[in-house]
């Protein structure tokens, strides 16, 4: 009897430690030495990353995202012929279903409906593809709605460059934003289609790349700007109240904007900065508008994107340039950061939970 309850006793504490991690993907580029979509595993009562390797060989495939049911994982392969693949999640292995060409150049990001509409934003070719899981596969291309803007950046607005195409659930909207037109666009879909529900012009030159809808507000990223631009939702024209540095103060070197996120209560948002290389830290106000309230070092070079985790008590930092993941202790109360651990990824491009 006493060893059935030691017995016991060593299981229930085998299952506690295991419910305490948490894994996650990690999408790359490939041209060094990444092989494609990588597992991590989070030890969330000590901040310890454990990289598990590869899962899914593939070339440069930089986005990936679940979909809602979490049954199918789309894994964008970002190229000048650009590809999404489909695959089929069984105990935890990935398996390929098919591949479909997205009929564009350099895709860069993917979204999922609750209804397995499938989005993607080719940034080379600056149009968005639309796809559906149909017969338990991915569709050829129901839809694409190409861009045809120009902006003051003569660099980065020579042509229209989509950048995001993102479902809300809470608005029951897909966003995108054509960086080289400076537009954002919102759609729903209707039986025949994507229909645009509105779409607005940011200030010209600013690049917009992502954004972040909290149902009375639209917070665009200004990717050429480093500014965060604060739109108040009035039916169906979003009224600019506030645009808002991401920089430290005294900063004037080079720098990019590139993710945007804001925390599930709606009290702080965040955003990654490829030169200072830092996570800015903003307080939500009670009108809407934002207050920076801190700047973190990301410990690494060129941070295209980040995560919460799912209690958000952390946030894992991809370091494109310096081939490293980061890991901060994220305090709910305060909003702000601590650095807890690294760990090393070639070419880290995207963090999905």
């Amino acid at each position: 009897m006493k060893k059935l309850i030691l017995t016991i006793a060593s299981m229930m504490l085998s299952l506690g430690a295991m419910s305490q991690q948490v894994s996650f993907l990690v999408g790359t580029y490939t041209q060094k030495d990444s092989k494609g979509v990588y597992k991590v595993t989070l030890e969330q009562e000590t901040g310890h990353l454990f990289v598990d390797g590869v899962i899914i060989k593939a070339q440069n495939p930089s986005y990936v995202a679940y979909s809602k049911n979490r049954k199918y994982l789309g894994v964008l392969n970002e190229s000048e012929e650009g590809t999404v693949s489909l695959y089929k999640i069984n105990d935890g292995q990935f398996h390929l279903v098919n591949r479909q060409h997205t009929k564009g150049s350099y895709p860069c990001h993917i979204s999922f409906d609750g209804n397995n509409n499938v989005y993607v934003a080719n940034y080379g070719s600056g149009n968005v593809s639309v796809f559906k899981i149909e017969d338990k596969k991915l569709s050829e291309i129901k839809q694409t709605i190409k861009y045809d803007k120009t902006g003051p950046n003569t660099g980065r607005q020579e042509a229209s460059h989509a950048h995001f195409s993102n479902f809300v659930k809470h608005s029951k909207t897909l966003y995108t934003v054509d960086l080289g037109g400076d537009e954002v666009h919102a759609y729903h879909m209707a039986k025949d289609g994507l229909q645009e529900k509105f779409s607005f012009q940011i200030t010209p030159g600013g690049g917009p790349r992502h954004l972040v809808d909290n149902g009375g507000h639209i917070y665009v990223l200004e990717e050429l700007t480093s500014k965060v631009a604060v739109y108040k939702k009035e039916g169906n024209n979003p009224q600019l109240v506030q645009e808002i540095s991401m920089l430290p103060e005294g900063f004037t070197d080079a720098n990019t904007g590139a993710a945007i996120k804001m925390s599930k209560d709606k009290k702080f948002l965040y955003a990654t900065n490829r030169g200072d290389n830092s996570i800015v830290i903003f307080k939500v106000l009670q009108d809407g508008q934002l207050e920076v309230i801190g700047h973190e070092s990301v410990r690494g070079d060129s941070p295209r994107d980040f995560s919460f985790s799912p209690k958000q008590n952390y946030i894992i930092v991809a370091n494109q340039e310096s081939d490293n993941i980061t890991l901060f202790k994220r305090n709910k109360e305060t909003g702000l950061l601590e650095f807890v651990g690294e760990a090393e990824i070639s070419m880290p491009v995207n963090i999905v939970f």
